[in-house]
């Protein structure tokens, strides 16, 4: 009986050890790259072929996260060559001469970068069957956050289509879950509800929006305007391009009495992974940074459904409880017809708005006017009230901004003001217009 035991167990043992196996064997790439004091697992990686005179090269890029390469693709179809290609995401790059051995590098991550080659620079390449194999290693130079080094080795597809191949779905349906630090003068706020959907393109490529907010937004069509003003409690905007790098970040915590503010530059994205249906990442702005003399933290790591757009679109929002009126004969001098809907592009904007633009994905508007604020604000409120626009709420006028909330029939308008070099840009959110064109 113990022999029998023994057997399995090594029957075991064997499957296991071969399964794992044959799992490192299908990884493109394993190891970390050392860039700025902080450390990158490189996990995706594509190998391409380009020419330089009559040299024939290969160049390897790892990166923590999926490479898109549709800029590179036009690059080598038009030239041969990468030098329209660049990437805004943690990425080490290794060029190798065709015979496989290697020739320099460069890598890049959160605004940190180097270039280098010589004797610190080792690896090699082996094309066989369409892979291209090796590794490549630095090794370590610098001191303090001026550290780099990087190893890894790698086993991909050549040819820089392969990695625009769409992931295939997880397994099991992703949960919407957020854990980790939000904090803003010091007091924290319990960011546990998160939301993904596509917001309009970024420098021509998709993009997405992140929500994270105290209370439930789900059945909200447009949470991020609500959540700004504190509907959702303490919340968190994010805007991401489809490599994970941050180009907006909207912050209306609590704790502080100027809110919502923008604080791009204090954030970034440590780990960023999207594919069919599903999006996950982590970040965070290493430590309390400084924000209109207030101070904020992050780090939080989350997982979310990506919404589709038709998704997004057929979320309803809960119908408000009818208000008790008093019933009017409909021929009653003061009763007024229901107003119809308009198309945004009545909207009475200043007579000097240029740079006009309709995004109709998101139903925003978007113009300047060589106006300061205050004068804009107050013209374009008139405007409004003029074509039957109603004012909700109190406006919120600061040095900083202005910030209009209008009703008329069920549509609603929240029109935000900032100065702009020479002028005003104003920014509309829409809900209930018609975006057709005319």
């Amino acid at each position: 009986m113990h022999r029998q035991i023994i057997c399995w167990l090594t029957v075991i043992c064997v499957t296991v050890s071969a399964s794992l196996l044959r799992a490192a064997e299908n990884l493109p790439v394993e190891g970390t790259m050392l860039i700025l004091g902080r450390t990158y697992q490189l996990s995706h990686a594509i190998a391409y072929e380009t020419k330089s005179g009559d040299f024939e090269l290969v160049t390897v890029v790892a990166s923590n996260r999926r490479i898109f390469t549709e800029k590179l693709q036009e690059s080598l179809r038009s030239n041969q060559s990468d030098d329209g290609f660049s990437l805004s995401q943690p990425y080490v790059k290794v060029v190798f001469q065709r015979s496989g051995e290697v020739q320099n590098c460069n890598a890049w991550a959160d605004n940190g970068s180097f270039s280098t080659g010589g004797e610190a620079l080792t690896g090699n390449l082996k094309i066989e069957g369409g892979h291209a194999r090796g590794k490549a290693a630095l090794a370590l130079q610098g001191e303090g956050d001026r550290q780099r080094k990087f190893d890894f080795h790698f086993d991909v597809v050549l040819g820089a289509d392969s990695a625009t191949q769409p992931k295939p779905k997880p397994a099991v349906a992703v949960k919407a879950t957020v854990s980790g630090k939000f904090t803003g003068n010091g007091k924290a706020a319990k960011l546990v509800f998160v939301s993904a959907r596509p917001r309009e393109p970024f420098d021509d490529k998709p993009a997405l929006l992140l929500i994270f907010t105290e209370k439930d937004h789900a059945l909200e069509p447009r949470p991020d305007i609500r959540a700004a003003f504190g509907h959702f409690g303490s919340a968190l905007m994010i805007s991401v391009a489809e490599d994970g790098s941050i180009f907006g970040c909207e912050v209306a915590h609590s704790g502080h009495a100027k809110k919502p503010f923008s604080s791009l530059g204090s954030i970034r994205m440590a780990e960023f992974d999207v594919g069919d249906g599903y999006v996950q990442g982590h970040i965070t702005t290493d430590g309390e940074k400084d924000a209109l003399d207030q101070k904020w933290e992050v780090d939080l790591k989350f997982s979310a459904p990506l919404a589709t757009r038709k998704t997004t679109a057929a979320v309803i929002k809960p119908a408000a409880p009818p208000r008790p009126e008093a019933k009017k004969p409909s021929s009653a001098p003061d009763s007024k017809p229901e107003a119809a809907a308009l198309n945004v592009r009545e909207l009475p904007l200043p007579k000097d708005a240029t740079d006009i633009e309709y995004k109709q994905i998101v139903e925003q508007l978007v113009f300047k006017s060589r106006a300061p604020m205050r004068t804009v604000a107050g013209e374009f409120a008139k405007k409004l009230a003029d074509q039957g626009w109603t004012q909700d709420g109190t406006d919120l006028i600061t040095p900083q901004s202005a910030i209009l909330k209008r009703d008329r029939g069920e549509a609603t308008l929240t029109v935000m003001v900032k100065p702009a070099a020479g002028g005003s840009q104003v920014l509309i959110f829409s809900e209930g217009l018609i975006w057709e064109e005319k």
